[in-house]
């Protein structure tokens, strides 16, 4: 059996079924849903409780700086290791390699908390892709992604080296 890093970006597409995830960037495919809805005090509406989605992103991409509303936990599966920018409410910044848990300095997984913008490229190329599995709970509905305003991205990218917008 060949391993996930031996295909090609193209094969990996068709393999996982993937398709274009806009306006974040890189592909995806919804592979489980909790259908089972509960009522969300805090959105005061009714969630499923978990989902997950695979989520590629290319070596010449990156995922566009957004905001959740509910926690989103990134699991490194395969392909290149990434680099994670967070932008916290308080203006708190964090950067996180995400990737082969053999790496020095290399988490496998890392939680986002609700309300944290985040941006997240290939930090070093090796393959030409990263793979990871998103789980989201609440589950992710589109009505809770948030994408900065322009104004404050620009604030965002002067304060940040290598912003992508």
């Amino acid at each position: 059996m060949q391993s996930l890093n031996q295909l090609s970006l193209e094969e990996l597409i068709q393999v996982l079924n993937l398709e274009r995830l806009e306006p974040e960037g890189g592909y995806f495919n919804r592979k489980y849903v909790i259908e089972e809805k509960f009522h969300c005090q805090r959105l005061k509406r009714e969630r499923p409780m978990v989902t997950m989605i695979d989520y590629l992103m290319c070596e010449n991409s990156a995922s566009a700086w957004h905001r959740l509303d509910s926690e989103e936990l990134w699991q490194f599966v395969a392909g290149d290791r990434a680099e994670m920018q967070l932008y916290f409410p308080d203006g708190k910044r964090e950067t996180v390699a995400v990737g082969a848990p053999n790496r020095e300095a290399c988490q496998s997984c890392k939680v986002v908390p609700r309300g944290v913008y985040q941006s997240t490229k290939i930090k070093e190329v090796e393959v030409g892709w990263s793979l990871f599995t998103c789980t989201v709970s609440p589950g992710f509905e589109w009505e809770e992604c948030e994408f900065p305003s322009k104004e404050f991205l620009k604030v965002l990218c002067e304060e940040l080296e290598d912003c992508k917008s």
